[in-house]
């Protein structure tokens, strides 16, 4: 039991300003963008992945489902004088060898 001189529902009142808080800080958390490809590689010959340099300095890998849509992705294919990405080249490209990506 609670103490006499808590008024009934205090305790839900103070849980729902706490869930409050942390959706607060959850939106406070900056998102992270795409800032270029640094390249491309066909899996299998079918799934083409891109080597995507994010905003906050990370290098993944992403099927192209996943990026297509973006303004990187219409410079990356500009570069190249096409406008589909399914007409790039079928080896592995990479602009800057050196970057890593971290899962692959």
């Amino acid at each position: 039991m609670g103490t006499p001189n808590t008024a009934p529902g205090a305790t839900d009142l103070h849980s729902a300003v706490e869930i409050e808080s942390g959706e607060e800080n959850d939106s406070d958390e900056k998102e992270t963008g795409i800032q270029s490809f640094n390249g491309h590689r066909w899996e299998s010959q079918r799934n083409l992945e891109l080597q995507v340099v994010w905003t906050d300095g990370d290098v993944t890998w992403e099927l192209l489902a996943n990026v297509n849509d973006c303004a990187a992705m219409e410079e990356y294919l500009a570069h190249r004088d096409i406008d589909d990405p399914l007409l790039l080249s079928k080896r592995k490209f990479l602009i800057n060898p050196a970057l890593k990506a971290m899962n692959g």
